[in-house]
């Protein structure tokens, strides 16, 4: 079991399969266990790299208030670690605000980006009470209850009980930091400045954060706007099958080697 030291911090990584690198980022109190789905079946063609943030999952918790510069810093370990110079990057909801944080800071070391109902600032109240939601269930009192709330509807039957299993690992105060962060963070005016190919994946069920994908898709120079069907925001678990296969041929038709422009498969 793979970890490396970032700033001071031990944190869990795993690196599967070979070929173009897939680096994911997770939300809040889930960990690098939520892309299951994910990392079993795309690693048969390409390489993927998960990480548990700081304080989530089998990393440890920060000794500093965790911020997202700290966790850019962090991904920028992971990928030294993984022996990768660059990488798509995949974010799944909040985590695709630090996909975004990442491109604009570390440009050269992404080939591209994967944002599932993912959003560049928290505008709408919906969205907000969400948010203001989770940072008030990380109180000790409710921790429990968040942990396997987000463990049942982000997993299924056979990655359940290991899900369970790493969100009751989390530091719920470092929990409480990226949700704070993610409601204070906005990059909607930065993002015209990207210029890697960008995926914007969205459940077709999932309207309340539509806007967000539109809103992107406006702003960002080179991307494509997708709708997952008969999904809600938990594509990664409800929809793993399409998400794979949207992630696949995106990555597919962009990846860029040393020395070689687009890559054609």
């Amino acid at each position: 079991m793979p970890y490396l030291s970032s700033g001071g911090v031990r944190l869990h990584y795993e690196v599967r399969g070979q070929g173009v690198p897939i680096l994911f980022i997770h939300p809040p109190v889930l960990s690098s266990t939520c892309f299951a789905l994910q990392t079993a079946a795309l690693s048969k063609t390409f390489k993927t790299i998960t990480f548990d943030i700081r304080g989530h999952g089998r990393s440890q918790a920060s000794p500093t208030p965790l911020t997202y510069d700290l966790i850019v810093s962090d991904m920028q370990a992971v990928l030294n670690a993984a022996g990768e110079d660059r990488a798509f990057l995949c974010g799944y909801s909040m985590g695709g605000s630090i996909a975004l944080e990442f491109l604009l800071q570390c440009p050269e070391r992404a080939q591209g980006a994967i944002l599932i109902g993912g959003f560049s600032e928290v505008q709408s109240l919906y969205l907000r009470g969400l948010v203001t939601a989770g940072i008030a269930l990380t109180h000790p009192w409710f921790q429990h209850f968040l942990a396997w709330g987000l463990a049942k509807t982000n997993s299924v039957r056979e990655t359940f009980r290991e899900t369970l299993a790493a969100n009751l690992q989390c530091s719920f105060a470092d929990a409480q930091a990226y949700y704070r962060c993610s409601l204070t963070y906005d990059c909607t005016e930065r993002v015209s400045a990207i210029e890697q190919p960008v995926l914007l994946l969205y459940g077709q069920h999932d309207r309340p954060f539509h806007p967000y994908g539109k809103q992107l898709y406006e702003r960002l120079p080179n991307s494509q706007l997708v709708y997952i069907p008969a999904s809600s925001h938990r594509i990664p678990s409800k929809q793993p099958a399409l998400l794979n296969l949207a992630i696949s041929r995106f990555v597919k038709k962009h990846a860029v080697y040393p020395g070689a422009r687009t890559l054609i498969l």
